[in-house]
């Protein structure tokens, strides 16, 4: 009887972790640059990156989002979960289970990396099988898709704030949807969402960016007090300029790049990891007093008025 129990644990993930937007590219704003290969030597072995903080600091350092970022903190940090990768690109998802499974044992990443192809901008009804049918349970779920777009009001067309408000607001609110009613019939979970500092603090040129992330803030919230006696606890990260793909044509300009970095009180810019932890703590079942909170992200950007 014994050896029945050691089986059934070892077959039972100790978390299910769900991201969505995990690929190296993100979709909607500025055009991702053309993928590089991840060289092998930025994995370390398996016992090394789990046993020295500072190898995984180093993976992570390399990834090239948020969501990529956090699925290599949920493997490292959280022996025997399971981590599923949620995107539009079969081949961007492929790529990246195959960089993630570089940190693990031989054949680990076969069940411990799932990868799936969902729309959650424009196809509700896919985030929803998802849950239903792909996931048997699930303790915390990430949503990092978005996108940048740095127009005034009156530069904006119609198709540019509808894509706005779709990509951010929409996607997160199918996620939060899709996500809750999985965790309510079960123990409950963590949803974390990706607002922007931008939606706390007033900055030029940003009205469309700052409505649909103002949303996703405000959605969390109100989700946070609603789903509060299920057990499901729903936070947001409030990033400030990070460098990715999607941002490329700010980093990679020297003048926009410096005035960038002029806004932030720490005057410099963010990485994909320093928003990574922020959503893994949220995500971690050992912080289960925490819900309905934004944390800022952003190098004082929402706060702090830089000198």
């Amino acid at each position: 009887m014994n050896g029945v129990r050691r089986i059934l644990a070892a077959s039972e993930p100790s978390s299910v972790f769900v991201v969505f937007g995990a690929g190296p590219g993100n979709i909607g704003g500025y055009r991702p640059r053309p993928t590089c290969a991840l060289r092998s030597s930025l994995f370390a072995l398996r016992s090394s990156l789990f046993a020295r903080p500072d190898a995984l600091t180093r993976a992570t350092r390399f990834a090239r989002s948020p969501g990529h970022a956090l699925a290599t903190r949920l493997l490292a940090n959280h022996e025997g979960s399971v981590v599923h990768l949620v995107g539009r690109s079969a081949d961007k998802l492929s790529d990246l289970r195959g960089q993630l499974s570089a940190s693990l044992s031989a054949g680990e990443g076969d069940h411990r990396i799932q990868t799936a192809v969902v729309d959650a901008v424009n196809d509700p009804k896919a985030v929803d099988e998802f849950f239903s049918k792909q996931v048997d349970r699930v303790t915390g779920v990430a949503n990092c898709i978005g996108s940048v777009i740095l127009k005034p009001a009156h530069s904006t067309t119609d198709a540019e704030w509808r894509s706005t408000l779709d990509t951010n607001a929409s996607s997160a609110f199918h996620v939060l949807r899709a996500a809750s009613k999985k965790m309510m019939r079960g123990e409950g979970g963590s949803i974390a969402l990706c607002a922007s500092a931008v939606a706390l603090h007033g900055v030029q040129n940003h009205e469309a960016i700052a409505a649909a992330k103002g949303a996703v803030a405000a959605m969390a919230k109100s989700a946070a007090s609603t789903y509060a006696g299920k057990n499901v606890r729903v936070n947001a990260v409030a990033p400030g300029l990070i460098e990715t793909p999607m941002t490329s044509k700010i980093t990679g300009n020297e003048a926009a790049r410096r005035a960038s970095e002029a806004m932030h009180a720490l005057k410099r810019i963010g990485r994909p990891e320093h928003v990574a932890a922020a959503l893994e703590f949220f995500l971690d079942p050992r912080n289960d007093f925490v819900t309905g909170q934004v944390l800022g992200v952003c190098g004082g950007l929402s706060s702090v008025r830089s000198g």
